[in-house]
């Protein structure tokens, strides 16, 4: 009696030495013959890239576009296309043809935590929503203390998602090799338990918040 996992290994390694590779957690949504050949087309199950060059995340939009975003050291004031397909090429998936086509919008920017309002557009529905309400209060009683119950509040609620996001960031932008492979594990394990990735959604998008 030989155990899966071996069997497995040792047929992921034959796969290997033929020029081959095993994807998990990879999705087949479309397979195309050719001649010659077969064209596949997959569906990974992330858009976040950990790799020892930095992190990228590269984000499905609306009519085959994405957005890629990636921490480097030095970048220019106008990203070429040849520069965000070399951050492609060193970070994103181990096999597969994936290439851009075209570039229509590039920026370099600084990450910068401050508060100056509601982070995002829920934060600031819910300042909005909320002001109004105390606005109306102190019109109709001639008291501003509304108002200041608003901007304490609200502020304590901006702080919150700030704070959070920039742990997020931390944890993200990692260089110990220790914490980075402590970090993937844990991010692998959520990815798999429905409820975690819920509330990890829910926290920073602040709709738990009324």
């Amino acid at each position: 009696m030989i155990p899966q996992d071996r069997v497995e290994a040792v047929l992921q390694r034959r796969v290997e030495s033929l020029g081959g590779a095993v994807e998990r957690n990879v999705e087949l949504t479309r397979l195309e013959g050719q001649d010659g050949h077969v064209d596949v087309h997959l569906n990974h199950s992330g858009t976040a890239f950990y790799s020892e060059k930095g992190l990228m995340v590269v984000a499905p939009l609306p009519r085959d576009h994405f957005r890629i975003v990636a921490t480097v050291q030095q970048a220019a004031p106008r990203p070429s296309l040849d520069d965000f397909a070399a951050v492609l090429k060193e970070r994103g998936p181990e096999t597969g043809r994936v290439a851009i086509r075209r570039m229509l919008w590039s920026s370099r920017f600084h990450i910068q935590h401050r508060v100056a309002g509601g982070q995002g557009m829920n934060t600031g529905i819910q300042d909005a929503v909320s002001l109004a309400q105390a606005l109306h209060e102190t019109i109709q009683n001639g008291d501003d203390g509304p108002l200041e119950k608003w901007r304490t509040a609200r502020l304590r609620i901006a702080h919150s998602v700030v704070n959070l996001t920039d742990r997020m960031t931390a944890v993200a932008t990692l260089s110990s090799p220790v914490l980075k492979a402590v970090r993937n594990t844990v991010v692998e394990i959520i990815g798999h338990l429905p409820f975690a990735t819920h509330a990890i959604a829910e926290k920073p998008s602040e709709l738990a918040t009324r």
